[in-house]
């Protein structure tokens, strides 16, 4: 069994055809994907997906504004926005902070601290959005009781190393298999298994051998062979352990169904 931890089933490159995007997860043993919200239209459209394809899949979903979708709009809405979604979801996110296009901070860590808080009185893991502020991500975290997983790792392993200690998961995408990401290599050899998750973040960042076209939670299936061959492991441990680790973080229903 595989889990695709990060999707976007909503965006339009996999909503068009979405049928086929789920026929090829179950072919190639995906047998769940947590599709994720950007904003709050985004998580309207998750809500159909879930409600819709019940019988085709199982899709979870979480609520939350991307820190590159925050404005002083956005913040007056969000605590409302997520009370209304909280039976709904199994996470909160994608939610955090990302300097690397945008330089509006305050209103970043102001979004992403509502968002902790509610994950905190909710008992709702986060799903961290984090780009080129590692120290401030982490300044907002070292006193929080929140927890969750730093999707998308790109980071430095000393990152990796400070969000393992305060019991955060790392998960790994179609990122790690590119030809110039051997920092990023080094830092998945770092990670327990115990402590990761897997991705796709489809439909961007396509895993070798589909780089460069469009990505689906199908090709789970190559990021998980590539942490176990750089982790000198077996595809079925990696498989199996980032299943048990999703189950365990969000909660949600018994893997054994």
């Amino acid at each position: 069994m595989l889990i695709d931890s990060h999707c976007h089933l909503s965006f339009s490159e996999l909503q068009c055809r979405l049928p086929a995007v789920l026929q090829n997860a179950k072919e190639n043993d995906v047998t769940g994907m947590l599709c994720v919200s950007t904003d709050f239209d985004n998580t309207d459209v998750i809500s159909e997906i879930v409600k819709n394809n019940k019988n085709q899949a199982n899709i979870w979903m979480s609520a939350g504004i991307h820190p590159l979708s925050v404005n002083q709009d956005s913040i007056l809405k969000t605590e409302q926005y997520l009370n209304h979604w909280k039976k709904n979801i199994v996470a909160v996110g994608e939610t955090g902070l990302d300097l690397f296009k945008s330089e509006n901070l305050t209103q970043q860590i102001e979004s992403f601290k509502i968002h902790l808080n509610f994950s905190i009185k909710n008992n709702l893991p986060i799903i961290l959005h984090t780009r080129s502020a590692e120290t401030e991500t982490y300044d907002s975290l070292k006193s929080s009781y929140a927890t969750g997983v730093v999707h998308c790792f790109t980071g430095t392993k000393e990152f990796a190393r400070k969000m393992l200690n305060l019991g955060w998961y790392i998960s790994f995408s179609g990122i790690v298999t590119f030809k110039n990401s051997e920092n990023l290599r080094e830092v998945a050899r770092y990670v327990p298994l115990n402590s990761m998750l897997i991705e796709t973040d489809s439909p961007y960042l396509a895993p070798t051998p589909y780089r460069g076209k469009q990505n689906e939670p199908a090709y789970v299936k190559y990021v998980a062979q590539y942490i176990a061959n750089i982790k000198n492991v077996t595809y079925e441990l990696v498989a199996s352990q980032t299943t048990h680790n999703f189950y365990k973080l969000f909660n949600t229903c018994n893997e054994e169904m």
